[in-house]
């Protein structure tokens, strides 16, 4: 295995933030940053929080603002990469007016809205590319109707569920594994009783979930972070700043230090450097921006 390191590289760029949307654009090159929960002085001398419409974008070593209009501002959207269609795909979230279900689609100039509706509205979605089955594949979790959560897919066109038995407890982060063509999903284990036996991980057929391990960390899905880097699968949970990597059946911790403990972080996998790209965290007002890379030595 090579070894992987954490490495802050930059403390400039988009204000901090938390709980926003982020993807790797693999034909551009570029992650695509949208909106997220900004800190801000306000007017009667208090921290207020914003939800700005700013896109940003980072080239591997600079980044930069290339939009401030665009999707209403919200946190917690899912997004992700259709590399078929060349498009960053953004999905619901959530803002001052209620839980969203719109769908918007960046072509590196413009964002268009594309759909109205969809899956159910709500935020915290587990969303990746299925690059095998060439349509963007959504989970969308647990609700009283449906309390393992439900499965969609978009074609570019419109949403389609495809299955309304989820995987697990209902919540999970997921992303692509090109080497093995397949989609991974790792459930939330913490409302498991003691001890647990680590995070369900499913896989995803075109038609239902299948669950094929049981082996690795206990995890809170709203505080981690999934992505393939070029090479491998990683999963990094800044809670506990442990960073693991799937193998065949099962995840193996790699790595126990990096970025200090902090939530509503989003990370991307930068596929022509083979390395992890992170940035933002829950924050105290003024507090700089963190660009971290995880990347091989």
């Amino acid at each position: 295995m090579d070894r992987i390191l954490w490495t802050q590289i930059l403390d400039v760029g988009p204000p901090n933030r938390f709980q926003h949307a982020m993807a790797y654009d693999s034909d551009r090159d570029r992650v695509v940053l949208f909106s997220g929960r900004v800190l801000v002085m306000g007017p009667q001398g208090f921290p207020i929080e914003q939800r700005p419409q700013d896109t940003w974008e980072f080239d591997g070593s600079t980044w930069m603002q290339v939009e401030d209009i665009g999707p209403p501002g919200r946190a917690e959207a899912g997004v992700c990469y259709d590399s078929n269609r060349k498009r960053t795909v953004l999905f619901g979230g959530a803002n001052d007016s209620g839980l969203l279900n719109d769908t918007w689609e960046w072509d590196g100039e413009l964002w268009t809205q594309v759909a109205e509706s969809g899956p159910p509205a709500g935020a915290g979605y587990g969303i990746t590319y299925d690059a095998q089955r060439g349509n963007v594949l959504h989970f969308s979790f647990a609700n009283k109707e449906h309390p393992q959560g439900t499965t969609w897919t978009w074609d570019g066109v419109e949403w389609t569920q495809v299955n309304d038995v989820g995987a697990h407890g209902g919540f999970g982060v997921m992303a692509y594994d090109p080497s093995a063509q397949q989609v991974l999903m790792c459930t939330d284990s913490s409302g498991d009783p003691a001890p647990q036996p680590g995070p369900p991980t499913f896989t995803w057929n075109g038609s239902s979930w299948k669950q094929i391990s049981d082996i690795g960390p206990h995890i809170n899905t709203t505080a981690a972070n999934m992505c393939f880097d070029g090479k491998e699968l990683i999963l990094y949970l800044p809670t506990m700043v442990q960073t693991w990597t799937w193998h065949e059946s099962g995840w193996v911790q790699r790595q126990d230090m990096g970025p200090s403990k902090r939530l509503g972080t989003a990370m991307v996998g930068d596929l022509t450097r083979q390395r992890c790209v992170l940035f933002g965290q829950e924050q105290l007002l003024n507090q700089m921006p963190e660009t971290w890379v995880l990347r091989r030595i």
